[in-house]
């Protein structure tokens, strides 16, 4: 993959995961933004024909509740015998992140679909300004960082969250939104980690 390529797949991975906390003016102009900056981004999103009153219900009635959430953000309720939260498969990404020197003080848990993305688009950034040194070795080490941690985490649950979703709202951003994470993901896995 090209040295561009892999600064495009970094900043589809920070913005899909942007889009995925709640969307108030501010996170709302952030991912403007950032759809502004990709290059190449075939755009489905269509965000100037967005209501952001409409996107702020529709969130909370997918992903927080009041009573009920319909589509958890969490990989462990979909990797954890009894669905919830804090399981081990959480320990393990905390770990992962520790690995690397991140803080894991977070406001969400850390196997948040949000939080894995950001994770992946610093492991391709990091990918990046290695080979931008010339650190072979070290640039090799993040890129198979970023295959196991498809592997090891978001492959094993992003179609539950995928079929939760498409079930459960009419909504087209949320719609493409996870349909662009599941295709990123099986992709990158198919294309660019396969080796």
């Amino acid at each position: 993959m090209e040295l561009l390529e892999k600064e495009k797949s970094a900043s589809l991975y920070r913005f899909l995961a942007e889009c995925f906390y709640y969307p108030d003016e501010t996170q709302f102009s952030l991912i403007k933004e950032l759809s502004d900056e990709l290059i190449g981004l075939d755009n489905k999103f269509k965000l100037e024909d967005i209501e952001i009153d409409a996107l702020q219900i529709e969130y909370s009635r997918l992903f927080v509740g009041p009573f009920k959430v319909l589509a958890p953000l969490y990989g462990s309720v979909y990797l954890e015998e009894g669905r919830k939260i804090f399981g081990d498969s959480t320990m393990d990404v905390m770990d992962i992140y520790k690995e690397e020197s991140l803080k894991v003080d977070l406001k969400e848990p850390p196997d948040h679909i949000s939080i894995e993305l950001e994770f992946m688009s610093y492991l391709i950034s990091k990918e990046v300004e290695c080979i931008q040194c010339g650190n072979v070795e070290l640039s090799s080490s993040y890129f198979n960082k970023q295959k196991a941690f498809l592997i090891r985490h978001l492959e094993k649950w992003i179609d539950d969250l995928f079929e939760k979703v498409m079930s459960q709202t009419e909504n087209i951003f949320y719609k493409e939104l996870v349909k662009s994470v599941k295709d990123k993901v099986f992709n990158d896995l198919e294309n660019v980690y396969s080796n």
